[in-house]
């Protein structure tokens, strides 16, 4: 039986969506893989942390574009053995990413969930047009809930 999703390498996937959205999964290797599909929430309620600074934080308005692009749906899963960490989206100056440390193999990382931590984040923490904030929250990891940290940051490439 085949699997509900395709596994490619998130090169390949990002090239074939790129055009459509500039937030489009931003992670090169092979470590997350990204299942287009409905909106979705894999994780329940997060903590929030302000990291917002007046001259390196990223433009509000760039977040917001994320979240608008990511609304269609999605889930990203993201291997969690080595504790990397892994940016899942982006665009302009603002880029989302988590970590994860555990023996599950994958965690499963929803649109919803990262529409609702930047959408949150902003609300609470936004100044002079900037934001940045870090955070954790439960996702499912199969059978399992596994804590994930996560940040709003400014995206480096």
């Amino acid at each position: 039986m085949l699997p509900h999703f395709i596994l490619l390498p998130l090169a390949l996937l990002l090239g074939a969506v790129s055009a459509a959205s500039p937030s489009s999964p931003d992670n090169t290797t092979p470590a997350v893989t990204f299942e287009p599909g409905k909106s979705v929430s894999d994780c329940k309620d997060s903590t929030f942390s302000q990291e917002t600074n007046p001259f390196g934080s990223p433009l509000v308005k760039e977040c917001q574009v994320i979240v608008k692009n990511i609304a269609g749906g999605g889930t990203w899963s993201v291997e969690t053995v080595t504790g990397s960490f892994h940016q899942l989206v982006q665009f302009g100056t603002c880029a989302f990413g988590v970590q994860v440390k555990s023996a599950s193999a994958f965690v499963h990382i929803g649109n919803q969930d990262i529409m609702d931590v930047i959408t949150t984040s902003i609300g609470r923490f936004a100044e002079g047009g900037r934001i940045a904030a870090t955070g954790t929250m439960p996702c499912q990891s199969g059978a399992v809930w596994d804590s994930v940290y996560w940040s709003i940051y400014p995206d480096g490439s």
